[in-house]
């Protein structure tokens, strides 16, 4: 076993509740509740516990322990595996459980299968355990409240599209489901909310939303579709507000000039309505970027932020406590075409 802070072992105390574990639990369940608690036996928390939190496993047995309640509650989340589960080449799901710590660790709630771990890779920088197309759970905080969120991915014995999610309350120190779809993944970045669906025929449909705790207004759908090998498209769609309709704006990369440094991208802007018809070029970029290192999606979020102003983790679908680089922002923008295209998108700092 490992943990951060190898004490003494402390009886532990099962929590029994109807609504968190089954009255009659079976033999397995049984044994996984023991094991669950046996894996935080060495762990006695003796004042407040901090974040971030403190990774702890042992035989079949993972997660994380510390503040996840945000209020100094010490709190366990344990992932726990069929015994041997680490030498079969399909691994069966674990189960997750939620342990407090009550002059003891007492088993709160058994929140049901996750995906089985891996140990060269089991927890990457993205909090997901990926394999295939399996996702493993993982902790999500918003920085500014210390709200934190557990998510779980689709495992081998659910559909692909399953995620689900839960809110960390401290009222009463319990899980309470988010409510957010099950049909797309989720990121919250400042005060939006990214909901990813599904890749489906070479598209990824992304809709951003305000967020205060529930998901508000509707913010912009962005789409990102590749037609060839060598080309994409992402368009923005912003819904009707007060002060304009529903527009569209569609850009995909069409040239470099090698001499002036200089990116060519073709925009088109046009009504949603009119999502079946051909791209038609109403607007041209030219963007230089200096030596900045920029990618195939960096005109995409420059015009992403100048329509929202929301910054790269929107974009990229990343928690903001994930988020490794800012946005990037072109040194230099000429904009020919649409009228509203060159007063939104040019960009010449003096």
């Amino acid at each position: 076993m490992s943990s951060a802070f190898p004490l003494p072992i402390l009886a532990a105390t099962l929590l029994w509740s109807s609504l968190a574990i089954a009255a009659d639990p079976s033999r397995q369940e049984k044994e996984f509740i023991r094991r669950a608690i046996a894996t935080m036996q060495d762990v006695a928390p003796r004042g407040p516990v901090q974040a971030p939190f403190i990774q702890i496993h042992s035989d079949d047995c993972h997660g994380w322990w510390g503040n996840l309640f945000g209020d100094n509650q010490p709190a366990a989340l344990i992932a726990v595996e069929p015994r041997g589960n680490g030498k079969n080449a399909s691994r069966d799901d674990a189960s997750l459980f939620l342990l407090l710590w009550k002059n003891g660790w007492q088993v709160a709630r058994q929140i049901g299968s996750v995906a089985a771990s891996h140990d060269d890779r089991w927890w990457n920088d993205d909090g997901f355990d990926i394999s295939g197309l399996e996702q493993n759970w993982c902790l999500k905080v918003i920085p500014e409240s210390r709200a934190c969120y557990l998510l779980i991915g689709p495992s081998m014995h659910r559909p692909v599209a399953d995620h689900q999610s839960w809110r960390l309350d401290p009222s009463d120190h319990d899980l309470k489901p988010t409510g957010w779809p099950k049909d797309a993944s989720v990121s919250i970045s400042a005060n939006s909310i990214t909901m990813t669906g599904p890749p489906n025929n070479h598209k990824v449909i992304e809709t951003i939303h305000h967020f205060d705790g529930t998901i508000g207004a509707e913010i912009i759908t962005i789409q990102t579709e590749s037609d060839s090998p060598n080309i994409t498209t992402v368009t923005f769609t912003l819904p009707e507000q007060k002060h304009r309709p529903a527009t569209a704006w569609l850009i995909r990369h069409k040239s470099y000039d090698s001499t002036k440094k200089v990116h060519v991208y073709s925009v088109c802007h046009r009504l949603p309505s009119a999502a079946a018809t051909a791209f038609e070029e109403n607007a041209v970029l030219q963007v230089y970027w200096g030596d900045q290192y920029a990618e195939d999606h960096s005109a995409a979020r420059y015009l992403f932020h100048r329509l929202t102003g929301l910054g790269r983790a929107a974009y990229d679908a990343q928690w903001d406590q994930d988020e490794k680089q800012k946005l990037l922002l072109p040194k230099r923008v000429g904009v020919t075409g649409d009228p509203d295209a060159v007063k939104l998108f040019s960009l010449d700092p003096k």
